[in-house]
């Protein structure tokens, strides 16, 4: 049985969540609070396997209670958030930064026509995220020295002679910290494009680009049809479409079905890079659950692109970069604080930008 603690300030919310977790095999509603605090002592006194935790609380918000409960007793933290209103789904990246694993919409009414598959996916996410091994968060969780960098490329990478001219980067669970740490380490003069597919939740994206635009030095924009791709600017894949390259450095979309069980999918990413740069080339593949990227970053790979996976120290969840690198897709497996400098030195760039902090 998973124990659940439901932190909600509404009470149809908390009911409908009460509601939804007891009719589901396997659940066990321990405890139910409408406030912050309330919240971080329960956790304490139940130990649950999963935190249901609402963005406004009481007492102590949201993200206040998992900065708290993240640093005191670690626990998997699945926000409820509303992707309807852009403010508010940029604050609930403060949260994620602060250790929660994923935000979500909560389920719509029993009488609407979607009810029933976005409940099954809101389960789903709860069951799922209820076994991730979280850790303790302090002020920096990502402490890891760059020094772990290898200093010369792997057998079968591209050589130094050849200067990057696009980085993909790939993330789900724990994604939009990790990349908002990428970025910042980058820095605003990495002068290439910069193609991003993370794995979330319909309607928070532009509440990604708002939080990481505020705490990133690169202007960031969510990719459209046909756009030229120009140096230093970070491209989101859309909700629901395949993010690609052509060959003549623009952007292409696609609303082809699913790769596996995701669209956009990091491996249609990859395997269009391949396609378009060849050796002039970084994939980097970030925390999350799954194998997505994998087969795409071994064809970056194969063609002698630079190809990078966050290591297990600093992943949220070791599942995307852990097979990138047991299957050989990876050619470097690197603390996230060494992913930045290592492509700023493939760019001939000094190791830190005088923005890094």
């Amino acid at each position: 049985m998973i124990r659940v603690l439901i932190a909600e300030g509404s009470p149809a919310t908390r009911d409908l969540f009460i509601r939804l977790l007891r009719v589901e095999t396997g659940f066990d509603v321990v405890g139910v609070v409408d406030d912050g605090e309330a919240a971080v002592a329960y956790v304490g006194r139940l130990h649950p396997d999963v935190i249901l935790m609402d963005i406004h609380l009481p007492r102590l918000d949201g993200i206040g209670a998992t900065r708290r409960i993240m640093s005191e007793m670690p626990t998997p933290i699945v926000l409820i958030g509303s992707s309807t209103e852009r403010t508010e789904a940029r604050h609930t990246f403060d949260a994620l930064r602060a250790g929660a694993l994923t935000v979500v919409d909560s389920p719509p009414d029993p009488s609407d026509a979607t009810h029933v598959q976005v409940a099954q996916e809101f389960l789903q996410t709860v069951r799922l995220m209820a076994d991730v091994k979280v850790v303790r968060r302090r002020q920096r969780v990502y402490a890891s020295s760059p020094s772990s960098t290898a200093t010369s490329p792997p057998c079968g990478e591209r050589g130094d002679d050849v200067r990057p001219a696009l980085i993909a980067i790939a993330a789900s669970t724990g994604g939009p910290e990790a990349i908002r740490t990428l970025l910042r380490s980058l820095g605003r003069d990495v002068g290439i494009p910069i193609l991003i597919v993370q794995h979330m939740s319909p309607g928070f994206l532009g509440g990604l680009v708002d939080w990481l635009t505020e705490n990133c030095p690169q202007p960031v924009q969510i990719a459209t049809q046909g756009v030229e791709l120009r140096g230093g600017i970070v491209y989101l894949a859309p909700d629901a479409c395949h993010l690609m390259t052509s060959r003549h450095g623009t952007v292409v979309l696609s609303d082809a079905p699913p790769m596996g069980q995701y669209r956009p999918s990091a491996d249609v990413l990859f395997q269009s890079v391949a396609e378009s740069y060849q050796a002039k080339a970084v994939g980097v593949i970030l925390t999350g659950m799954g194998d997505d990227g994998v087969a795409g970053l071994r064809h970056m790979r194969d063609v002698g692109a630079m190809t990078i996976a966050q290591d297990g120290t600093t992943s949220a969840v070791y599942g995307m970069p852990q097979a990138a690198a047991i299957q050989g897709s990876a050619g470097r497996v690197l603390p996230l604080a060494a992913i930045g400098p290592t492509i700023r030195r493939a760019l001939g760039l000094p190791t830190y930008p005088r923005s890094h902090d």
